[in-house]
């Protein structure tokens, strides 16, 4: 059963005064933009908008500890940040989120860290506070955003605070793994939420963003095979017979950390050259 965001945030927040919230009421179900692949995921369970945020919290939290647990860690699958950096990209993320639902003017003390400086410990309690206020805030703009039905987005598809829930869930899930990636001992992401991230990835990102901004690449069609939930999808053309689209068969949590670029293929069931072919559509960096 899933825990309420009001009971989540009171348990992070409860040696936190000054801090309050709204009691969340909000169980808006997603919207999908139509799916790319040759059947439509039958066996998905559509997530509330409070679950999204459950599951945000909570990688949250696991991510500023095992970031601050050795903050200039590398992580492989982010070259360009250490441990801390990383976290800091969550917060930062979830801090803009929050202005584009709440259209307040952007002000760039509330988006970008404190400067480091020479005294470190006491930097990094104003770098937690920061980083604490910009997911604080991002929960509260969701629910004040209750109801409307012009939130902005890059996408264009589902104009919803709903948008941004799932978004930012599934981005900061996969930061989470990251974060545990690098300091060697990885949680998968719960099913529920790797599939709908799959939906999102297929329907969403990368008909409105991905594909539109990488017309060179063609992609061959992939059959993906969950093999710990019940889905089985085909993205890509679909003009191909089946016998001649490659599959991909993995946990439903492996299925997207290979298509971003986290894990390889352990299964020789597929054509290695449409794997390549879609993880280089899916890199957010090339997109």
């Amino acid at each position: 059963m899933w825990e309420s965001v009001g009971a989540v945030l009171d348990e992070r927040r409860a040696h936190q005064p000054g801090l309050s919230f709204r009691d969340p009421s909000l169980s808006c179900t997603r919207t999908r933009a139509k799916c790319l692949s040759s059947r439509a995921w039958r066996s998905m369970v559509a997530l509330s908008t409070e679950q999204f945020l459950v599951q945000l919290l909570a990688d949250v939290d696991i991510s500023r500890d095992v970031a601050l647990a050795n903050p200039i860690a590398a992580v492989p699958s982010t070259p360009e940040w250490n441990a801390l950096s990383l976290f800091g990209h969550i917060a930062q993320n979830l801090a803009y989120a929050a202005w584009v639902l709440t259209e307040t003017p952007r002000l760039e003390s509330s988006i970008a860290h404190p400067p480091l400086r020479d005294d470190f410990a006491s930097w990094l309690d104003e770098f937690q506070a920061w980083a604490s206020v910009g997911v604080d805030r991002f929960v509260t703009a969701v629910y004040a955003a209750k109801g409307r039905s012009d939130v902005t987005n890059w996408t264009g598809a589902n104009t919803t605070p709903d948008f941004w829930a799932r978004r930012m869930c599934h981005e900061t899930a996969i930061h989470r793994w990251d974060l545990e990636n690098a300091a060697g001992a990885t949680t998968p992401l719960p099913p529920e939420i790797a599939v709908d991230a799959l939906a999102e990835l297929t329907d969403v990102l990368i008909p409105h963003w991905m594909q539109p901004r990488r017309p060179d690449l063609s992609v061959p069609p992939l059959r993906l095979r969950a093999v710990d939930i019940p889905i089985e999808v085909t993205i890509g053309p679909t003009e191909q017979t089946a016998g001649d689209i490659s599959e991909l068969s993995a946990t439903a949590s492996e299925l997207v950390l290979i298509l971003l670029g986290r894990l390889e293929p352990t299964t020789a069931d597929h054509d290695a050259g449409a794997v390549v072919a879609w993880r280089r559509l899916c890199r957010f960096a090339d997109a």
